[in-house]
């Protein structure tokens, strides 16, 4: 059995083998947050239609969860998130409604 550490207040990444393609996120807890990502995967219902497919394509096993930063205020994970988004080639990128503005991200989850 694998240990994962727990972190508070992260910005994190999953990437895929032999892909580079990259999904950056925001958790107050990094073990909920891939939990949930596992959890919505299994059940066909995660919201994001490239992490889907490729979940689809390869399965759980090609996803690799990584911490980029951890322990910030709470008030900093959005704008630490999109900072770290923004420093990814445009095509690489899995989040949603990305608009890169400026070497800026600008991310509509709503959409």
């Amino acid at each position: 059995m694998i240990k994962i550490e727990n972190y508070t207040n992260c910005i994190y990444s999953i990437t895929f083998k032999n892909s580079n393609k990259i999904y950056i996120g925001k958790a107050n807890s990094s073990l909920q947050r891939w939990g949930a990502h596992i959890q919505a995967l299994i059940s066909n219902k995660h919201e994001n239609k490239i992490v889907k497919s490729i979940y689809k394509e390869h399965g759980l096993e090609c996803f690799i969860f990584s911490i980029i930063k951890h322990g910030l205020k709470e008030e900093e994970l959005y704008k630490e998130e999109l900072l770290e988004i923004a420093k990814q080639p445009k095509e690489n990128i899995c989040n949603r409604s990305c608009i890169f503005r400026n070497s800026y991200a600008i991310v509509d989850y709503d959409k």
